[in-house]
């Protein structure tokens, strides 16, 4: 025996009705209005006989009256259910507060975002308050589980979340992709991740997507914002994200620029969803979006996500095009005026390294002479000091000593012109090194100085050294400045001794961009000819003269070292000469 009890909906007038349909009997339970005939459609019963009964068995009132008590409590029930599932004063939304564009924090602190617009616009067209809170990811999901939250969005779809969650029909794509720093190439798939640390969002599906693919040094963390914050401060070079909120925080950390992205590792939908079974409230919801046009959604993700600028054409752009022929013409004329300008810097620099290779071939010729020169100098007091080395030794082997004295002398005279040779030779080496910084100097100072050191060579000689009193100061190291100065002095000295009224004047005057130092003699003069030969090394005007030729290549190099000049002007013969110099300039 069985018994079957159908719930239908009928909408009928009259009163209980029986009828006999393919061995099935109905009872139809009428509902009365006032003022009105008929009834509401209410859902009745329906009996399957037992097999084995009469076709037409009668039912007993008994059982009619209890069907009509069952079937009006059932409808009840399910009426009242109805009722409470659908209506609802209040629901409560939950996302993550880090999610831009779809929610964040503004300067204020308040939430703002793609959501917040979204859900705003659903509760002003169905009248239901709309409460949006932002959590931490993790804590979000784990109240909607719990029946906390109504409703969780932004939601990406995974077949794991699908167990647990209930997924709206609509929906909006999403990418996600590997952001690596700059310091790290090679890395463009699943392979390449393997071996390092990669952070990700607490409970993202970023990181699940990685597990499932053996993936597993990863780093979670809270929060996008504390995400991206660790890769800024190198905790953290890779991290995994969906693109929109990645680039938000890269670009607002001003980071954009020390990191790179892979392509797309997978592309999902995101969606809004409830808990597993809720039907009733997701069915309330997504009819709730039917009251809103597709145009007012589009201009929400529009103010959000921005749109495409327009592709119309502009008839500025004439003016443009116009604008731009004239600056190709125009550049036509500057390119053709900077190369003409190039051809010329090219000519003087291969004149420059024309002058220069003039130069090193000068100094390659004065190198040789300066070899040949030291060669013979040095080899001339060796010779000397060879022989008489021999005459002594004879001298003692014969018992003669009568000229032992003076063979002595020659030798020690010959082992001091091989020490002022070498000495001087010492000092044109060092002539173009810094000793020590270059700093203000006094030329009174150095001038005083320097003639008191040769208060010797001065000795039983009457010249007259007058030294201009104020000179300006100079900036240079003072070793070098010592060395020119006295070098000028001796070469006065040593060019008018044997004159009568022997006079040197020491004195120094302003220029825009140097300082002119000068020694000037009433000596031997210089002809015209000789003026920049005596600037050579070991060239002296006077083979009886003392020196070794050096004094004045010295003072030539120091000076050239510091970029500037030295000259002579002299008219000829007994006329006198003046050296010049440029020293640098204090400021």
């Amino acid at each position: 025996m069985w018994v079957e009890i159908r719930i239908t909906s009928f909408a009928l007038t009259g009163s209980l009705m029986q009828a006999n349909k393919k061995h099935k009997t109905y009872f139809m339970i009428p509902q009365k209005r006032k003022g009105k005939s008929g009834c509401r459609t209410q859902p009745v019963c329906s009996f399957v006989p037992v097999p084995g009964l009469a076709k037409h068995t009668p039912v007993r009132p008994l059982l009619a009256r209890s069907c009509k008590w069952f079937c009006a409590c059932v409808a009840l029930y399910l009426s009242a259910g109805s009722l409470w599932a659908e209506p609802r004063s209040k629901i409560t939304i939950v996302s993550d507060d880090n999610y831009p564009p779809f929610l964040f924090h503004d300067q204020d602190g308040k939430l703002v975002g793609l959501l917040v617009d979204k859900w705003n616009l659903w509760s002003a067209r169905n009248g239901v308050a709309v409460e949006v809170h932002g959590r931490d990811w993790a804590q979000a999901l784990q109240e909607t589980l719990d029946g906390k939250a109504d409703v969780i969005d932004p939601l990406t779809y995974t077949d794991a979340r699908s167990r647990d969650y209930d997924f709206s029909e609509e929906s909006s794509p999403v990418d996600a992709r590997i952001y690596f720093h700059n310091s790290i190439s090679g890395i463009h798939d699943i392979g390449s991740l393997r071996g390092f640390t990669i952070g990700v969002k607490r409970a993202s599906a970023c990181s699940n997507w990685l597990n499932e693919r053996g993936v597993d040094s990863l780093s979670d963390y809270p929060t996008m914002l504390e995400l991206v914050q660790a890769a800024a401060s190198g905790e953290i070079r890779l991290f995994c994200s969906d693109s929109k909120p990645a680039q938000y925080f890269l670009s607002k950390l001003r980071l954009d620029g020390q990191f790179r992205q892979t392509k797309p590792l997978y592309s999902s939908r995101l969606h809004w969803a409830v808990k597993k079974g809720n039907s009733d409230l997701k069915e309330f919801v997504a009819r709730g979006f039917t009251k809103i046009s597709p145009k007012e959604l589009n201009e929400i993700d529009e103010r959000w996500l921005g749109s495409p600028l327009p592709q119309t054409f502009d008839p500025r752009f004439l003016y443009y095009g116009a604008m731009a022929a004239v600056g190709l013409v125009l550049s036509g004329a500057i390119l053709l005026v900077w190369n003409w300008m190039l051809r010329r810097r090219v000519a003087a620099r291969t004149a420059q390294l024309s002058d220069t290779l003039q130069l090193l071939q000068r100094k390659n010729s004065e190198l040789e002479r300066f070899t040949y020169t030291v060669s013979h100098d040095l080899k001339t007091p060796l010779i000397t000091i060879k022989a008489y080395s021999g005459s002594l030794l004879q001298s003692l082997r014969d018992g003669d000593l009568s000229d032992f004295e003076v063979d002595l002398m020659r030798i020690e005279s010959a082992a001091d012109v091989m020490r002022a040779l070498l000495d001087d030779l010492l000092d044109l080496s060092r002539a173009g090194v810094l000793q020590t910084a270059a700093k203000s100097i006094d030329l009174n100072e150095i001038v005083a100085d320097v003639i008191r050191s040769m208060e010797g060579l001065l000795l039983g000689k009457e010249i007259e050294i007058i030294v201009q009193p104020d000179m300006p100061q100079t900036f240079m190291d003072r070793r070098r400045l010592v060395e020119v100065v006295q070098n000028l002095i001796e070469n006065a000295i040593k060019y008018t001794s044997g004159a009568g009224n022997a006079r040197i004047e020491v004195g120094a005057f302003l220029r825009p961009d140097s300082v002119v130092f000068y020694v000037r003699d009433n000596g031997a003069g210089i002809e015209p000819q000789y003026h920049e030969t005596v600037f050579g090394l070991f060239n002296k005007l006077d083979p009886a003269t003392e020196g070794t030729g050096i004094g004045l290549a010295i003072v030539r190099r120091v000076i050239e070292m510091y970029g500037g000049r030295v000259w002579v002007e002299s008219a000829g013969n007994g006329k006198g000469s003046t050296f010049y110099c440029n020293l640098p300039r204090v400021g």
